[in-house]
């Protein structure tokens, strides 16, 4: 019903696009009754298990439910067991693959609690220096993969000039993903709700705070992998 909702709400605001996050998987999701012009896969982690499978490889199979002929698709990094899945995949729609490290490569020129400035070669063009207001690895990762989704527009005769996609980064809020609510003393949240994410999380805090000792408060819904968060 969120879903219909959403699509008709779009129809009547004549919005030029809409993009949709899929909501548990992708094969049997609502969303997935679109046929779109990209598409793109993040990082896949152990999440969801009891719906989604206990392996990457069925998780992977779920997540590439979205994968359509005549699209174009972006994968982030994946492990090995799920990326040869999402190629399977892609190779039997025949359709191609973009990949953020193979296709789509970026690299961090210098990160402060404010952001990271890095550069970044995309499918079409080079951006020699971009900037985001957003911490961690994973924040780098998660950019790319949208930059190679906006260059693989241009195949559908849109055109999003560079510019625009540095401005984009430039003002892009995030709230609740490593955010910074205080300075003194440093107090920082973040909605890490699995093994991957409080990983990443754990990397980019003892990146920024080498030397200091970080006291946690963590808060988690009942189901969730505790054991693998506190790892």
């Amino acid at each position: 019903i969120y879903t219909a909702l959403a699509l008709i709400f779009f129809a009547y605001q004549k919005v030029d696009f809409a993009v949709l996050e899929v909501g548990l998987g992708g094969r049997l999701d609502a969303t997935n009754v679109v046929s779109p012009l990209v598409g793109a896969i993040t990082q896949i982690s152990f999440d969801h298990t009891q719906i989604l499978g206990k392996s990457l490889s069925l998780i992977a199979k779920e997540k590439a439910g979205i994968i359509k002929k005549k699209m174009r698709m972006v994968t982030s990094p994946q492990e090995e067991e799920a990326l040869s899945v999402i190629r399977k995949t892609c190779k039997e729609k025949g359709i191609p693959l973009y990949e953020v490290g193979k296709e789509i490569q970026f690299q961090l020129i210098s990160y402060s609690l404010k952001g990271q400035n890095f550069r970044l070669k995309g499918i079409r063009r080079e951006y020699i220096s971009l900037f985001i207001p957003l911490l961690g690895d994973h924040q780098l990762i998660n950019a790319a993969t949208s930059i190679g989704v906006i260059e693989l527009l241009e195949e559908c005769g849109v055109f999003i000039p560079p510019e625009a996609i540095s401005q984009g980064l430039r003002e892009v809020k995030w709230p609740g993903r490593i955010q910074i609510l205080s300075s003194n003393p440093f107090i920082i949240v973040d909605s890490a709700h699995n093994a991957a994410s409080a990983q990443a999380l754990a990397n980019t805090l003892k990146k920024l705070f080498p030397e200091r000792q970080i006291i946690l408060i963590l808060g988690m819904l009942k189901g969730k992998d505790v054991e693998g968060v506190g790892k």
